[in-house]
């Protein structure tokens, strides 16, 4: 849930949880947390990580939406236009787009993709069986279709730059 928050809102989060092991404090900071506090805890030190959480806050930035060509995309409504249409993409492919979008004029490696999308912690073993099964949009135009991202001489995914616009 963390996650999907995040792809749209830098709102502060902190976490209040019975667990205490290290790999749920790591796991819930790595999704998006600003902090994390195991029960019990005092008052005094919740409201103290508060201010620091406020202390840091940025202004809510405007809904962006990315344009590059034909393709527009709102992030924080989730909608993809091509030509003016809606495309409905699957879960997957939504959250490729907007990470390319994210990392526009970068290069991108595999394993940063399936650490991303995927939440994979053992990238390089499923690193070509992941990537090879996405499955094709056999209904585009070959001429018409708008190119997100490319193989570059280093073997990375490279996102191409595009406009973003509030």
């Amino acid at each position: 849930m963390l996650r999907r928050l995040r792809e749209w809102s830098k709102v502060p989060v902190i976490m209040l949880s019975v667990r205490d092991r290290d790999s749920d404090k790591v796991l819930a900071l790595d999704s998006g947390a600003n902090d994390y506090l195991s029960k019990p805890f005092s008052t005094n030190e919740l409201l103290a990580r508060l201010r620091v959480v406020q202390r840091y806050d940025q202004p809510a930035a405007k809904a962006a939406v990315f344009t590059s060509g034909h393709l527009q995309v709102d992030l924080a409504a989730r909608i993809v236009k091509v030509r003016g249409r809606t495309v409905k993409l699957a879960r997957t492919e939504y959250a490729l787009l907007r990470y390319f979008i994210q990392h526009a004029g970068r290069v991108l490696t595999h394993s940063q993709l399936l650490r991303s999308i995927w939440d994979l912690e053992d990238v390089e073993d499923r690193a070509a069986a992941r990537l090879r099964h996405l499955p094709a949009r056999e209904n585009r135009n070959q001429s018409s279709q708008t190119r997100i991202a490319h193989h570059d001489a280093r073997g990375g995914l490279s996102a191409e730059h595009s406009r973003m616009t509030p």
